[in-house]
């Protein structure tokens, strides 16, 4: 097969134009310019409610109490109370938490002083193998901790504990310990 040359009338064979070896491929070009944006698309389907929802205990004693080293503190009153995932038994100082989950605890104890300890130190302890310390060289003080823990073993419970290595004596305060546990329930 062949075809004309336009401007001398010759014939030339088609393999002249599609039949020769591939060349090396070119540089590439610059970026075009960004395209318009596209329409936006339709809004998605509500998704679940969410509450926030926890406890909040103290212990409000109003009298100098004692936590023998290794004990919980036994929290006396139940401020509030939002919700059926996390209970509190006021006998044993446990909290079990029902609902798997990430949950967010913030405490303090007002401490006068650990005996002959010169360090004090409560333990968030939890039966799924958590153990949160706070600790601090002064003896009479607020002593203060928070742990974001995710639950996924139900039920799990969790203690506040001395483990000052000693006694840890409370002062009369009208407020002297307090533990909030607080979760997103959906």
């Amino acid at each position: 097969m062949s075809c004309q040359d336009k401007l001398n009338g010759r014939k030339i064979p088609i393999t002249f134009f599609c039949c020769g070896p591939t060349g090396p491929t070119g540089p590439t070009g610059p970026t075009g310019p960004m395209g318009p944006f596209g329409p936006t698309g339709p809004t998605g389907p509500t998704g679940p409610e969410a509450i926030l929802a926890g406890i909040q205990v103290q212990l409000q004693t109003a009298e100098a109490s004692e936590i023998a080293d290794g004990e919980p503190i036994l929290f006396d009153t139940v401020i509030t109370n939002e919700t059926t995932a996390i209970t509190y038994n006021p006998v044993n100082g446990e909290f079990t938490i029902s609902e798997e989950g990430v949950y967010y605890f913030d405490f303090w104890i007002a401490v006068d002083t650990a005996a002959t300890a010169t360090t004090i130190t409560f333990e968030l302890e939890g039966s799924d193998g958590t153990s949160i310390l706070t600790s601090s060289s002064n003896t009479a003080q607020t002593l203060s901790g928070n742990a974001l823990v995710n639950v996924t073993t139900v039920p799990s419970t969790f203690r506040l504990l001395n483990q000052s290595g000693d006694t840890a004596f409370i002062p009369a305060l009208p407020a002297q310990a307090n533990m909030t546990i607080i979760h997103l329930e959906q």
